[in-house]
Order: C-alpha cells, then structure tokens, then sequence
C-alpha cells in the first residue's frame, strides 16, 4: 500500500526546530541536567490533528533537519530556514510567531519526550493560526529519528539489477483483504550504501545497512496517497534475495488508516 499532502509547512519546520531542541534534553521528563550529543541530521515525521481552520487531519510531513550543537546551544537547518535554541534539563520552553498564508502562526504549547537512548521523541504541539480579527487553531503529532551512519555492506554485494517481488498484503485498518500477493519488478541502483529504487512509474531512494536494506516514500494510489513510513529487508547470503516487512499509511483527505506489508524479492 501507499499515500500524502502538505500543509501548514512553515508551523511544521518551526516545530522541527523545537523537537531537536528537546532531544538535547536527556531522558525521559525527570528533570535531568545531563545534555545529550544531538549533532547530526534527523527525520521529522509530523502528522496533522484537529483544528478549526477546515485543514485535513491526518496529513503527514517528513523531511530531514541538521543540528549543530554547542554545550547547550543548538542551531537547527531546516528546509525553510535556520533557528536557534537551547535546552535545560529535560524541559524546552519556546514559543515563538511567524507569518503563514497572509496571516500569523503562533506555537502556543508543546508537549515532547524524548527516549532513553536520545535517538527518538514523540510528542504533541498546538498552534493558532490569526488574519485580522479571524483566529483558528489546531494541534499536530510528531515523531523524529536520528539517522545514523550504515554499516558498510557485506563485501562484494551488489543489488544492481532487475528484481521480481511478491508483495502480501497484512494486517491493516483499511479494509484491505489480508494474504493478497501480486508481483513486480525493481530496478535497483547501487553507490556503497546508497540505493535507488525504481518501481514504475515511482523512484525512491533508500539504503543499505550492512545486509538490511531500507527505503521510505510516497505515492499516488486508489485516489490517495500512501507513505512508507518504514521497511526492514534482509538480503540472505547469497545476495540473489531478499524479505522483510513494511509499514505503511494511506490518506485521502482527511481520512488515513494504516498496515503492514511482506516482501519476497529474487533475481
């Protein structure tokens, strides 16, 4: 399966700031003075909530950001531009207004934990959203993950190459009939670590950690659009195979249900 849309994706970039700030937390909401190592990139995965502006709920954004961090000052990249911040504890107190579709977007609460390890959160914010005497306001979830480097594949391994996949169908919330197979063929292009995939009429770009191979995207099906929000394929020692699972999210305006799906490729 597969399916998005963008919206609000300045208030989206500007929370991405926020998010980086929190992982330089420690862990956890128990006050902790220790401060974490968060340089390096990380994927924002943002996912729209209720709200009074007439936006779809369920929209999701991923994109990366790149953090720079110096004791407890931290600079954050983004797509759409570069903030500062600064973390205390386990706690980030930011608020902060721009100017969003002719009229100001405000961050007015968030409500993001960190994980044990540093390489994850997860969490809520609320904004508003005001044009003169008109306010409406809404809320989102957010995921982030720090990218990390891949180890280097097995030696001689080369996935370059046409593959035949057979795709299964799993547990889902779509509707979907479980244990549906149907075939196709990738093409798959290798650099080191780095892979292309092209499953027509669709490119992604993924890559290759030690012997797992991975890869995230969207695409247009059924009238909607399907994320891969995230894949595991194990290629066996041969190098002529691999399998593994994926999760994915189908949305269509403001509805979105999710599954799983099993992979069995060869060549």
């Amino acid at each position: 399966m597969r399916k998005n849309r963008t919206y609000r994706r300045c208030l989206y970039l500007l929370l991405a700031a926020m998010l980086v700030l929190m992982f330089g937390c420690g862990g956890g909401g128990g006050g902790s003075s220790k401060t974490l190592d968060v340089a390096g990139v990380w994927t924002i995965v943002e996912t729209s909530g209720e709200n009074t502006c007439d936006e779809p709920v369920g929209v999701m954004e991923t994109y990366d950001i790149t953090v720079v961090q110096d004791g407890t000052d931290l600079t954050v990249t983004t797509p759409m531009g570069v903030f500062s911040g600064s973390i205390a504890g386990d706690v980030v107190e930011w608020t902060g207004s721009f100017a969003e579709d002719g009229g100001t977007t405000t961050i007015t609460l968030m409500d993001l934990l960190v994980s044990e390890d540093g390489k994850s959160i997860s969490g809520t914010a609320d904004w508003t959203w005001t044009n003169g005497a008109f306010t409406c306001e809404g809320s989102m979830s957010v995921t982030a993950t720090k990218k990390t480097t891949p180890d280097p594949p097995p030696s001689g391994l080369d996935l370059s190459g046409f593959w035949s996949v057979v795709e299964t169908t799993g547990a889902n919330d779509c509707g979907d009939e479980v244990g549906v197979s149907f075939n196709y063929f990738a093409e798959i292009t290798q650099d080191g670590n780095d892979l292309d995939i092209y499953i027509s009429p669709d490119m992604f770009s993924g890559t290759l950690d030690g012997d797992v191979i991975s890869w995230t995207g969207s695409y247009f099906e059924d009238g909607g659009t399907t994320t891969i929000t995230s894949m595991s394929l194990t290629v066996d020692e041969s190098g002529d195979s691999f399998s593994g699972n994926y999760n994915w999210v189908w949305t269509l305006d403001s509805f979105s249900c999710s599954g799983v799906c099993s992979i069995a490729a060869s060549r």
